[in-house]
């Protein structure tokens, strides 16, 4: 009886606490200036902060593939057997379009993660702590980075928040074409954030997270049917550019963003679709030469001084991010960061991952990372 690793796992949540000053639920300061005082309060001209200061400027990031990336069209095709075909976008010299609200979305997923935010994908079943926010007072740390809609909307003076970091055009740069060809893949469900599981005769809970295959994805050639999908176009691996915008962040949720960009070697995120089957396993890289950011404080006195602001440097960003380690830490101990560390690795290459092939296989009894029981 062969056993396996199911592509995809899940990081318990542990319970947060609502008004903690990092990582609880508050109102996001406005765009309308730049802050650099913590004032609380939830009144429409008044702030709850989570610190003193806050980091505002760009910085350039580069996106190393390791795995081919799979961001197809929204718009597909269906056959006269209902079998869907969707299609990579491309630009006008042939290299596939990453549109930047993807690169968005794979960093909002994992800031939950390792800030324990609320999840922005609405459940009916997820725990109190963790539902979608209805009010622009109870917004989590992803929530004040990356933007938040109320599910109601009507009736409210604020429905929307439109976030605190914008990402620009993704760019290819040492792009690796592969020939334009057709993958039928295996089925894959719609993610399920939340999710109870019952392996290993228990129970457990959590963000539902998808492991990094260390072989390349095999050919996927399946036969077309109505459950999976197909893409067609040009595939490829490379590096590619991004740059980020960043505005009123705080100082310990910009130390959490820099641990997204600076991972250690061999942890990976994820990037667009077929990720149970190792598609999308990226590293995004700061790129030294192209930070400008710097604190409000340091942003207010060069306009009144007319003077240059001096900009962090790569050494300023560590410290940051050590900043956030050990904030996160003293909140929900060290599992947090420990469990996103796990799952983000790149398995041995004697771990089997895939889905089960036949009713006698099972999951291996020795899994690398979690889920724990409660």
């Amino acid at each position: 009886m062969s056993q396996f690793l199911n592509p995809y796992n899940f990081i318990p949540c542990p319970t947060r606490t609502p008004g903690d000053k990092n990582f609880g639920d508050n109102r996001p300061p406005g765009h309308e200036r730049l802050h650099t005082e913590c004032v609380s309060g939830t009144m429409d001209d008044r702030v709850t902060g989570t610190m003193d200061d806050r980091v505002t400027g760009t910085m350039d990031v580069r996106i190393k593939a390791r795995t081919p990336l799979l961001v197809p069209d929204s718009e597909y095709e269906v056959d006269n057997n209902n079998h869907v075909t969707k299609k990579v976008r491309v630009d006008d010299k042939g290299h596939p379009l990453i549109p930047p609200s993807s690169v968005r979305g794979a960093l909002r997923s994992a800031f939950e993660i390792i800030t324990n935010s609320r999840m922005g994908v609405p459940q009916q079943k997820t725990r109190e702590d963790l539902r979608h926010a209805e009010k622009i007072d109870d917004l989590s740390a992803a929530d004040h980075v990356f933007g938040w809609v109320s599910d109601s909307g009507r009736g409210q003076k604020h429905s929307s928040w439109a976030g605190q970091i914008s990402i620009g055009p993704v760019t290819a740069l040492d792009f690796a074409p592969d020939k334009p060809r057709t993958l039928t893949l295996a089925v894959l469900s719609s993610p399920k954030p939340h999710k109870k599981l019952e392996w290993y005769g228990s129970e457990a809970e959590g963000r539902k997270v998808y492991l990094h295959h260390h072989s390349q994805p095999a050919n996927e050639n399946h036969k077309k049917n109505t459950t999976n999908q197909s893409i067609t176009g040009t595939v490829a691996t490379g590096t590619f550019t991004f740059r980020i915008s960043l505005r009123n962040v705080s100082e310990i949720h910009f130390g959490a963003l820099l641990y997204l960009l600076m991972l250690q070697d061999e942890h990976y995120l994820h990037l667009g679709g077929a990720k149970p089957l190792g598609y999308g396993s990226i590293r995004l890289e700061i790129i030294e030469s192209q930070i400008a950011i710097a604190t409000n404080s340091e942003w207010k006195d060069s306009f009144k001084e007319l003077k240059s602001v001096s900009h962090f440097d790569l050494e300023d960003l560590k410290k940051y991010k050590t900043d956030f380690e050990s904030e996160v830490n003293k909140t929900f101990g060290n599992e947090v960061l420990k469990q996103f560390g796990c799952i983000t690795k790149i398995k041995p290459s004697d771990q089997m991952i895939r889905y089960p092939k036949t009713k006698g296989e099972r999951l291996r009894l020795d899994p690398p990372c979690p889920p724990h029981t409660k």
